[in-house]
């Protein structure tokens, strides 16, 4: 297989393109610059530069592949709007438009649980739950539409499999876990309220193990499935053990749920604080039902709790703690960020 994979500077796409290389297949990153490709290009992966905003630079770089795996994505609660509108939704469109005029089989769209993300418990919630009200905040919003995008492009000759992650986690984040740490070290990770209620996290190998089949798997061309640990954890079980692997205080009690998201409504993305979807997260119930994607992807998590946070806490150590993980902050997406993108794609 020759894979091309998008957002591969990115802990879900680094892994990816490591995975791959390591079971003997060719790939191809597509980046927004060379920075931070040295390790990948040590490990064999061809590095090709280009804007999402551009779908003939995806196509160029698509040439040859007969997979493309779409992990690029403005992620995180605090970026503007518009960045999430071009990046996450147009960026997908001109993947799809990319996939299908350099003829490639299969598309693996990374979408994320945040789809179905409302101020509602989500137990036991399954792929053909449809949403009353439409998902909480502009990153749901987007990925809900890039999903669509995605999923119903398939057809004609190109076959798509969208996949839900919940909260992913394992050594290697740089998306959440800088965030978290930088957290962590005022004085814990805040909980909403005691931290009771149920968490669906996805490691990051198993994941992984879940993009793999999804490249291969007949029986889930034009789905979308939710990716998910099969431990049932609350908030607290799950965060204690993160705390400790990477050397951070016990998570904080806070505010009970109503209390924090009628704060976090009056919070503005540039201060501090958890925002809606932060508290949402932490504070309601969900769980998924993975029996589609156990049946249809042939897949099944095979890595547990306790191997996850030892290898976590092996790498926290390796790379200097929770202090040198969170300075691997970056800031929001704003607007003038992606100007160059909505250039490129003939936009405003």
């Amino acid at each position: 297989m020759r894979a091309l994979i998008t957002g591969a500077t990115g802990f879900i796409g680094g892994q990816a393109a490591r995975r791959l290389i390591r079971d003997g297949h060719e790939v191809v990153a597509y980046v927004r610059s060379r920075e931070r490709t040295a390790e990948l290009v040590t490990e064999g992966v061809e590095i090709c530069v280009g804007s999402l905003g551009d779908p003939n630079a995806v196509a160029d770089a698509a040439a040859g592949c007969d997979t493309i795996i779409h992990c690029a994505a403005v992620t995180g609660y605090r970026s503007a709007k518009r960045a999430y509108s071009w990046v996450n939704v147009a960026g997908t469109e001109n993947v799809v438009n990319a996939a299908r005029h350099a003829e490639v089989r299969r598309l693996v769209h990374m979408s994320c649980a945040d789809v179905t993300l409302t101020n509602w418990e989500r137990l036991n919630c399954s792929e053909r739950q449809v949403l009353m009200e439409p998902p909480l905040g502009a990153h749901a919003w987007s990925k809900s539409l890039a999903e669509e995008v995605a999923v119903t492009a398939s057809g004609d000759g190109l076959e798509v499999v969208a996949l839900r992650p919940a909260w992913v986690w394992g050594p290697g984040d740089t998306s959440r876990l800088p965030e978290l740490c930088a957290e962590g070290l005022s004085g814990g990770i805040r909980m909403v309220g005691r931290g009771d209620n149920l968490v669906a996290i996805t490691y990051i190998d198993n994941l992984i193990d879940a993009v793999v089949a999804a490249t291969r798997a007949e029986g889930a061309v034009g789905g979308a499935y939710y990716i998910a640990d099969n431990e049932f954890l609350s908030l607290r079980e799950f965060l204690g053990p993160l705390s400790e692997a990477l050397g951070l205080a016990t998570p904080r009690r806070g505010p009970g749920l109503t209390l924090a998201f009628a704060m976090a409504r009056l919070r503005s993305p540039t201060s501090d604080g958890l925002m809606r979807e932060d508290v949402v997260i932490r504070g309601r119930g969900v769980t998924f039902d993975i029996s589609r994607g156990l049946n249809d992807l042939e897949w099944e998590p095979r890595v547990g709790l306790d191997d996850g946070m030892e290898a976590l806490g092996v790498w926290a150590r390796e790379v200097g703690g929770a202090k040198a993980i969170a300075e691997l902050r970056r800031p929001p997406a704003t607007a003038e960020s992606v100007n160059a993108q909505v250039q490129a794609a003939g936009g405003d």
